[in-house]
């Protein structure tokens, strides 16, 4: 259950998922910590980094109000009020649904911090090969010429007018390549 893209369009999430650390948190949310493991290696199995306890924190939230709060619904004291009374029902019934709907966004929240930070370690350990950098300007190409319906030779030009990619790139190095298509 995916929670988090139903709440995305929100303002103080941005387009990564993560909360906007310009807006001030709700008071209830609490801020832990955990680690992970990380074995980076390069592209010929070669051990480059290796941390049996990477850090990292993430958001946690008590309750289904504090849940629409963060995600950036602007709720008076009299709608969090009437939320909360609303909500407990059939404590039975409606309790553990809430509970349960509590839960999995906590959970989502701490899968999201630990990718995040797994991938933001990853990437800054992982030694970038020519030919990892010569297949990802080859994929901004080809990206650039399905969006604008144009052909290599202006993909390649028009993105090196502005900087996009190396000036060294040419037409022969993006028809040599084999990367991803």
């Amino acid at each position: 259950m995916k929670i988090k893209n139903a709440l995305r369009p929100l303002s103080n999430i941005l387009p990564s998922g993560r909360y906007d650390s310009e807006t001030a948190l709700p008071a209830e949310v609490t801020v832990n910590k955990d680690s992970f493991r990380i074995t980076v290696k390069d592209d010929n199995g070669v051990e480059v980094y290796k941390n049996d306890e990477e850090a990292y924190e993430y958001h946690s939230i008590p309750s289904l109000s504090v849940a629409l709060q963060y995600y950036g619904a602007e709720l008076t004291e009299d709608k969090i009020q009437f939320l909360e009374e609303a909500l407990k029902g059939d404590a039975e019934k409606v309790g553990k649904a809430v509970l349960k709907i509590v839960e999995v966004i906590n959970g989502e929240l701490k899968d999201s911090a630990k990718n995040n930070a797994y991938q933001r370690v990853f990437n800054a350990k992982k030694p970038l090969t020519e030919e990892n950098k010569e297949n990802a300007t080859a994929s901004i190409v080809r990206n650039f010429m399905k969006l604008n319906n144009v052909s290599d030779e202006t993909a390649i030009t028009t993105l090196q007018g502005y900087g996009v990619i190396a000036k060294d790139f040419s037409l022969d190095d993006f028809r040599g390549n084999k990367g991803k298509r």
